[in-house]
């Protein structure tokens, strides 16, 4: 099979509606907001092949039924059930939270930890390739953590601390391996940003931004 199989993506409620649950196993498992997990999988809309975030590798004891995409047609594993599709998201992120990689800023990459730590890129460059294959200057944006909530917030500093942090996770998978260092917004080239304006045009980073 050399195309992937695909459906219309469907709007955020109907995604939370059909999803959720599967972004809050992934959430437990990960230690990771389940508004991360839901902007990840709705940018790359893997669903239809069981694949929620479209990776190309299938870990080991997973059933597969089958492959497709990329000039050879097996560049993606169509897995057996959601369920598989969700436990190889979890293998597969594990890599990109554990701390012993670089993203493209030099910063060990371990997402769950910059939840609470923030990400603090504001001033850092770094040359990458957009999905076009253009050669641009990805631009960091510093985003504060959960730790940086001050002692007695108000209720409006306590939001924008809660958004930041969430914010701070979408900036470093966008600045990691998985996406090459993007996750761009048209021609803005700060990492993660199309992942930070669908938690903030969706609702999620209201609605969903926890652990479970």
């Amino acid at each position: 099979m050399a195309t992937c199989p695909t459906s219309p993506k469907p709007n955020y409620t109907t995604f939370v509606n059909n999803y959720l649950s599967y972004a809050q196993t992934a959430s437990r498992s990960l230690q990771l907001p389940v508004a991360a997990i839901l902007a990840h999988w709705y940018q790359e809309w893997g669903m239809p092949i069981k694949n929620p975030a479209f990776q190309t590798w299938a870990p080991s004891g997973i059933c597969v039924s089958g492959y497709c995409g990329g000039s050879t047609g097996n560049a993606f594993p169509i897995f057996c059930t959601l369920n598989d599709g969700v436990q190889a998201y979890i293998t597969q992120m594990n890599y990109y939270n554990d701390g012993s990689h670089i993203d493209i800023f030099g910063f060990p990459t371990k997402l769950s930890t910059f939840y609470n730590i923030g990400y603090k890129a504001g001033g850092k460059t770094a040359t990458v390739k957009n999905d076009n294959g253009n050669t641009v200057t990805a631009q960091g944006v510093t985003h504060y953590g959960l730790n940086d909530i001050p002692e007695f917030p108000t209720p409006q500093q306590l939001t924008y601390y809660e958004h930041q942090a969430l914010y701070s996770v979408l900036e470093a998978l966008g600045a990691s391996e998985w996406d090459a260092g993007h996750y761009f917004s048209g021609t803005d080239t700060q990492p993660g940003r199309s992942l930070i304006n669908i938690v903030i045009n969706s609702g999620w980073q209201d609605s969903y931004n926890y652990i479970y």
